[in-house]
């Protein structure tokens, strides 16, 4: 007689229960209406003009390692005009230097000799103090030009070695990541020639990943630099831990970033984003990209 009875109440208890819970969850904690991994695409380029090359292995989705070369570039026209002029013209000021002061370490080498003989005539009177002073002042004058000459050398071979160091720097080139992370994306094929500049790769730095969460605005006071927020995975579940980096209004109205994922259409007006650290590291593969793209929830304590 009594069981339906009993049934109700015990449905009304627990929608009353839930209700609380909704409720309480809603004054101690705040939910994003949407969310996502991002991240900014860095885009390699050759530094020399010429024909680019690479392992077949790099390819979308396979990680690279700092410091890891990840293409070459050869280069048989090396060098621009003005560099190629600049090193002939230096190359041949060189030569011209060098026989001038082998010329001048000759004539002094003649002169030292014809002031020893004449000295030797002057201390035995056969010979004037007169000429020996004729002499030693050619021989003063030919090395104050010898030693310029050989200056001038030195500082002519710096130059030229310089420059020369300057077209082995267009012959070939090795492409090296600045950072670890993953190939996004290959633009060009191996073995094309390219010009300078060109887009090669796209890449994402492994640091340099991070949520987007978009939050109403009516929450804009709850929401601060520095709170630490959890995110959660929609798709698997995964929750990481992460804090509130900057926030930032006027999403969709405003062009501020480019990053890869861009906000919702339908959130054009009364949104603020929430740029957020991901500080639990190693929860994406570089296979999966590190995450980027995935949608998330991120939620925060008040």
């Amino acid at each position: 007689m009594h069981k339906y009875p009993i049934k109700k109440i015990l449905l009304i208890l627990t929608c009353g229960i839930l209700i609380v819970l909704i409720v309480a969850r809603n004054l101690t904690q705040i939910t994003s209406d949407d969310g996502v991994i991002n991240t900014n695409i860095v885009t390699l380029r050759n530094s020399i003009p010429g024909y680019v090359t690479f392992s077949p292995l790099i390819r979308p989705g396979v990680p690279i390692k700092k410091g890891s070369v990840v293409y070459t570039v050869n280069n048989s026209r090396y060098g621009n005009i003005e560099s190629v002029a600049q090193y002939h013209s230096l190359k041949s000021q060189l030569n011209s230097l060098v026989a001038d002061r082998k010329g001048l370490e000759l004539e002094r080498i003649d002169y030292k000799k014809e002031y020893r003989r004449f000295a030797a005539l002057v201390s035995a009177k056969s010979a004037s103090e007169v000429e020996l002073e004729r002499i030693k002042t050619k021989l003063d004058r030919v090395e104050s030009l010898l030693k310029i000459k050989t200056q001038h050398e030195q500082n002519t071979s710096k130059d030229l070695s310089d420059i020369t160091a300057q077209l082995e720097l267009f012959k070939k080139e090795k492409g090296k990541s600045s950072f670890e992370g993953v190939i996004w994306s290959v633009i060009t094929r191996s073995s094309e020639y390219k010009k300078i500049a060109s887009p090669l790769f796209e890449v994402i730095d492994k640091n340099s990943i991070w949520v987007d969460a978009y939050f109403s605005e009516k929450y804009a006071n709850d929401l601060r630099t520095g709170l630490p927020v959890t995110i959660e995975v929609i798709s698997s579940g995964k929750k990481l831990k992460g804090k509130i980096v900057f926030i930032r209004a006027g999403v969709g109205r405003i062009n501020f970033n480019s990053p890869t994922q861009k906000p919702p259409a339908s959130f054009k007006e009364r949104k603020i984003v929430a740029r957020v650290s991901i500080d639990t590291p190693g929860m994406f593969s570089a296979a999966e990209f590190y995450g980027i793209g995935f949608s998330v929830r991120v939620n925060v304590e008040k």
